[in-house]
């Protein structure tokens, strides 16, 4: 027992040392490390130039399709603002129209109505003078003759009242429709000027992914050069 206690049997135990990496060993980890940094920044810069690509492909075909769209709306509302002047034009010149026939159906019924009474006075002075002279009075077909101008000129004068209330209607039409041409400028002024600000918001959205994209990549290269300058 006094002998297992003695110096010599302390030093049989065997004693564990350190593990010290020597310089080849560090080199090459470092060298390993800056390699990965090194294919970590270069699939960086990779994915970040598909996704610019891929963004910017994606604005573009935003742009035409809207482009296509409000253009459509411009060329339809100007088509309706079109239509509607050559239909108010063409209701105008109705207008003046129906007021000429509307006089002439006027004229029409103050003539029969004056030959109606003319008529009755011929056939009233032919009934007095049948007092006197009994082969003098008026034929019946007079008297009936004069009442159907009487009904001709109620005709004419009711067709006259309808021209001049379709005459109304239709300068109120021509004003509805030229209202409308009005509002289908507005509306072509309001679309043109949303085209032009949208195209305007898309090409800065642009601009400022192109920059993005430039600080990115940059980013990366730095960190690209700074992992080839420790492998050297």
């Amino acid at each position: 027992m006094a002998a297992d206690k003695s110096p010599a049997a302390a030093q049989a135990q065997p004693t564990v040392l350190p593990i010290v990496l020597q310089p080849p060993v560090r080199k090459a980890s470092k060298a390993g490390l800056a390699l990965f940094s090194l294919a970590a920044s270069i699939f960086g810069m990779l994915a970040v130039i598909a996704a610019f690509f891929a963004a910017d492909y994606a604005l573009s075909v935003a742009q035409q399709t809207m482009q296509e769209q409000i253009e459509g709306a411009i060329a339809a509302a100007g088509d309706v603002q079109q239509g509607a002047s050559y239909s108010a034009d063409a209701l105008d010149a109705a207008a003046p129209s129906l007021a000429n026939i509307s006089s002439s159906m006027r004229g029409y019924a103050d003539f029969t109505s004056s030959t109606a009474d003319s008529m009755q006075s011929i056939s009233s002075s032919l009934d007095m003078l049948a007092l006197i002279m009994p082969n003098a009075s008026a034929p019946s077909s007079l008297s009936a003759s004069a009442t159907q101008l009487r009904e001709t000129s109620g005709g004419f004068l009711a067709a006259a009242q309808g021209l001049d209330s379709a005459g109304s209607s239709i300068s109120s039409a021509s004003s509805s429709v030229r209202l409308l041409a009005s509002d289908m400028g507005a509306i072509k002024e309001n679309l043109n000027s949303t085209k032009e600000g949208a195209e305007g918001a898309i090409g800065a959205l642009r601009i400022a992914l192109l920059l993005f994209t430039f600080a990115l990549l940059l980013l990366l290269s730095s960190v690209a050069a700074s992992s080839i300058s420790s492998m050297l």
